[in-house]
Protein backbone atom coordinates (compact mmCIF):
# COMPACT_ATOMS: atom_id res chain seq x y z
CA UNK A 1 0.00 0.00 0.00
CA UNK A 2 1.35 3.38 -0.95
CA UNK A 3 1.90 6.31 1.40
CA UNK A 4 -0.89 8.91 1.61
CA UNK A 5 -0.35 12.37 3.11
CA UNK A 6 -2.88 14.50 4.94
CA UNK A 7 -2.36 18.28 4.90
CA UNK A 8 -0.08 18.28 7.97
CA UNK A 9 2.12 15.53 6.58
CA UNK A 10 2.27 17.25 3.19
CA UNK A 11 3.30 20.53 4.84
CA UNK A 12 6.06 18.75 6.76
CA UNK A 13 7.21 16.92 3.62
CA UNK A 14 7.35 20.16 1.60
CA UNK A 15 8.83 22.05 4.58
CA UNK A 16 6.11 24.67 4.61
CA UNK A 17 3.15 25.49 6.82
CA UNK A 18 -0.37 24.09 6.69
CA UNK A 19 -1.62 27.65 6.24
CA UNK A 20 0.75 28.12 3.30
CA UNK A 21 -0.75 25.12 1.54
CA UNK A 22 -4.28 26.34 2.29
CA UNK A 23 -3.47 29.77 0.85
CA UNK A 24 -1.92 28.27 -2.28
CA UNK A 25 -4.98 26.06 -2.81
CA UNK A 26 -7.38 29.00 -2.37
CA UNK A 27 -5.41 31.06 -4.91
CA UNK A 28 -5.33 28.21 -7.40
CA UNK A 29 -1.54 27.90 -7.26
CA UNK A 30 0.21 24.85 -8.61
CA UNK A 31 0.09 22.00 -6.06
CA UNK A 32 0.07 18.22 -6.35
CA UNK A 33 -3.35 16.77 -7.17
CA UNK A 34 -5.42 16.08 -4.05
CA UNK A 35 -8.43 13.91 -3.36
CA UNK A 36 -11.24 14.91 -0.99
CA UNK A 37 -12.19 11.91 1.15
CA UNK A 38 -14.63 12.29 4.03
CA UNK A 39 -14.28 16.06 3.97
CA UNK A 40 -10.46 15.95 4.24
CA UNK A 41 -7.78 16.36 1.60
CA UNK A 42 -5.25 13.62 0.88
CA UNK A 43 -2.26 13.41 -1.47
CA UNK A 44 -0.58 10.27 -2.83
CA UNK A 45 3.18 10.17 -2.32
CA UNK A 46 3.84 9.31 -5.97
CA UNK A 47 1.79 12.34 -7.11
CA UNK A 48 3.68 14.62 -4.71
CA UNK A 49 7.04 13.26 -5.87
CA UNK A 50 6.21 13.64 -9.57
CA UNK A 51 4.98 17.20 -8.89
CA UNK A 52 8.27 17.98 -7.12
CA UNK A 53 10.25 16.54 -10.03
CA UNK A 54 8.35 18.83 -12.44
CA UNK A 55 9.17 21.83 -10.24
CA UNK A 56 12.89 21.17 -10.71
CA UNK A 57 12.76 20.47 -14.46
CA UNK A 58 14.37 23.29 -16.37
CA UNK A 59 15.03 25.28 -13.20
CA UNK A 60 18.51 26.72 -12.94
CA UNK A 61 20.45 26.41 -9.71
CA UNK A 62 20.90 30.18 -9.41
CA UNK A 63 18.51 32.99 -10.29
CA UNK A 64 19.39 35.02 -13.39
CA UNK A 65 21.24 38.29 -12.80
CA UNK A 66 19.21 41.50 -12.99
CA UNK A 67 19.34 43.37 -16.31
CA UNK A 68 21.90 46.18 -16.51
CA UNK A 69 20.60 49.41 -15.07
CA UNK A 70 17.76 47.71 -13.20
CA UNK A 71 16.56 49.62 -10.17
CA UNK A 72 16.88 48.01 -6.78
CA UNK A 73 13.85 47.73 -4.54
CA UNK A 74 13.71 49.56 -1.25
CA UNK A 75 15.11 52.80 0.05
CA UNK A 76 18.43 53.85 -1.51
CA UNK A 77 21.55 53.76 0.64
CA UNK A 78 23.35 56.92 1.68
CA UNK A 79 26.16 56.34 -0.82
CA UNK A 80 23.66 56.09 -3.66
CA UNK A 81 21.91 59.32 -2.58
CA UNK A 82 25.14 61.35 -2.56
CA UNK A 83 26.19 60.39 -6.09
Amino acid sequence: MEKIFDIRELAAYLRTSVRGIEIRRSRGADLPPAKLIGGRLFWREKDVQSWLDRQFEGASSTPPPPPPGARRRGRPRKAAKES
